[in-house]
């Protein structure tokens, strides 16, 4: 009664649907529940054939390997049952696919509803029609968001969309001419007027000076 009660409430009842395709884009996308599948064969597989000759289940390895292959393939095809069922249940019109990025692949990422997907290249998820998204975008340090392009235009830091069909969105972010850098954080350079190069450093340089845009860190680690 409790979660149907919830449900009552329109912010509740989206923040729900959201956070279930947020899951189903991250956590239990198809390909990563079958890497994750995968790792746990290769763990197990050297203690198997004792296990058998110990317990006789399952009877040989060739059934225990067909048994992971059930569950492979119950994590490939479950996304599409669940997000059918989000559907059917809150009676939608259906599923859009999300194609998110930044321009030039760098300055920042961007919080959709709950997650933040490595936009490094381009990233797609499947949403639902008529179900608004929230999407924010986090300018790195040394940047700020400049605006959105794609099916949505313009420089709203907090864009709330209702989408109805597949949508390609792209977060611009550029230089922040207000920032000055700090100790751990030097001015970035904008690789996009070219390449940065860097040849050589004065060793009678002051300690804790540095080259333009760049910072010397020590590390005991290989």
């Amino acid at each position: 009664m409790l979660l149907r009660r919830l449900m009552i409430n329109q912010e509740f009842r989206t923040g729900f649907i959201n956070r279930f395709a947020d899951l189903m884009n991250t956590s239990f996308r198809e390909e990563r529940m079958v890497a994750v599948l995968d790792s746990i064969e290769a763990a197990l597989l050297p203690e198997m054939e004792e296990h058998i000759r110990r317990w006789r289940r399952p009877v040989d390895l060739h059934e225990w390997r067909e048994n992971v292959q059930v569950m492979r393939e119950f994590a490939m095809a479950r996304p599409a049952h669940v997000r059918q069922h989000i559907v059917s249940q809150f009676l939608l019109s259906g599923t859009l696919e999300l194609d998110l990025g930044v321009g030039n692949g760098f300055g920042g990422q961007v919080r959709l509803n709950t997650i933040v997907p490595d936009l490094d290249d381009r990233w797609k998820g499947i949403y639902f029609r008529g179900v608004p998204l929230r999407l924010k975008p986090l300018p790195a340090t040394g940047y700020r968001f400049s605006h959105w392009s794609g099916d949505h235009t313009g420089s709203e830091e907090l864009l709330i969309l209702t989408l109805h069909g597949d949508t390609r969105l792209t977060a611009h972010f550029e230089p922040d001419p207000d920032w000055e850098g700090d100790a751990l954080n030097p001015l970035p350079y904008p690789l996009i007027q070219g390449p940065y190069r860097f040849e050589a450093w004065d060793e009678n340089e002051p300690e804790g000076s540095f080259p333009p845009h760049m910072l010397f860190l020590q590390s005991d680690m290989d």
